[in-house]
């Protein structure tokens, strides 16, 4: 883990359409808002807001792209990888640090 997390994080919120998908478009107005609009410097992805125990893998995989895309490395990203799954979270950690 870096050395040099500092500043504000906050945990960022995922959207899902009626059908229980991610909202790719609103994931993304909502990462630059928190970043352009509130002037955090960093978010905390797939974490503590809840939404991570109702993603699969690939949803999963889906909110870390599109939240960096988004913040376009502008910012530092805490991804969440915890999972039941052992396997799952080695998965996601080598998806999130790649």
């Amino acid at each position: 883990m870096e050395e040099n997390l500092k500043g504000l994080y906050a945990a960022l919120l995922v959207p899902f359409d009626e059908d229980g998908q991610v909202k790719e478009k609103g994931l993304a107005q909502i990462a630059q808002n928190a970043i352009e609009t509130e002037g955090l410097d960093g978010l905390y992805v797939n974490g503590s807001s809840g939404e991570n125990f109702l993603l699969n893998k690939e949803q999963k995989k889906q909110v870390f792209k599109v939240a960096k895309e988004a913040v376009n490395e502008n910012v530092k990203l805490i991804a969440q990888v915890g999972s039941l799954d052992l396997n799952e979270a080695i998965e996601l950690g080598k998806y999130a640090t790649d």
